[in-house]
């Protein structure tokens, strides 16, 4: 009997941004130094800790979806994403469009 691989029989490091356990990996998306400027302005701003979380889940969705930094992308495009999810009713009632 030939020794074991230790290495092989452990589960490989989660990578960020995916799960730990079972269930439907994330997509890694780029760290977009415009989400953390995006970020602080918020901070800046005084927005409370729910509000820029939910500011910033609609920033990173954006970014999933048009695969490049938010920042780059115009109003147009940007207020057309916020009216598709209006319209598919996958948004809150209301989507703000507060810098």
């Amino acid at each position: 009997m030939g020794s074991m691989n230790k290495t092989s029989s452990t589960n490989p490091t989660p990578q960020p941004n995916q799960p730990k356990t079972g269930g439907k990996a994330k997509p890694v998306l780029p760290d977009y130094d415009s989400l953390r400027r995006y970020e602080q302005h918020l901070r800046l701003r005084g927005k409370a800790g729910r509000t820029r979380e939910g500011y910033l889940r609609y920033a990173r969705k954006v970014a999933e979806l048009a695969r490049v930094d938010p920042a780059t992308l115009g109003e147009d495009r940007i207020r057309g994403f916020f009216l598709y999810l209006k319209e598919k009713r996958l948004a809150r009632r209301r989507v703000c469009m507060c810098p």
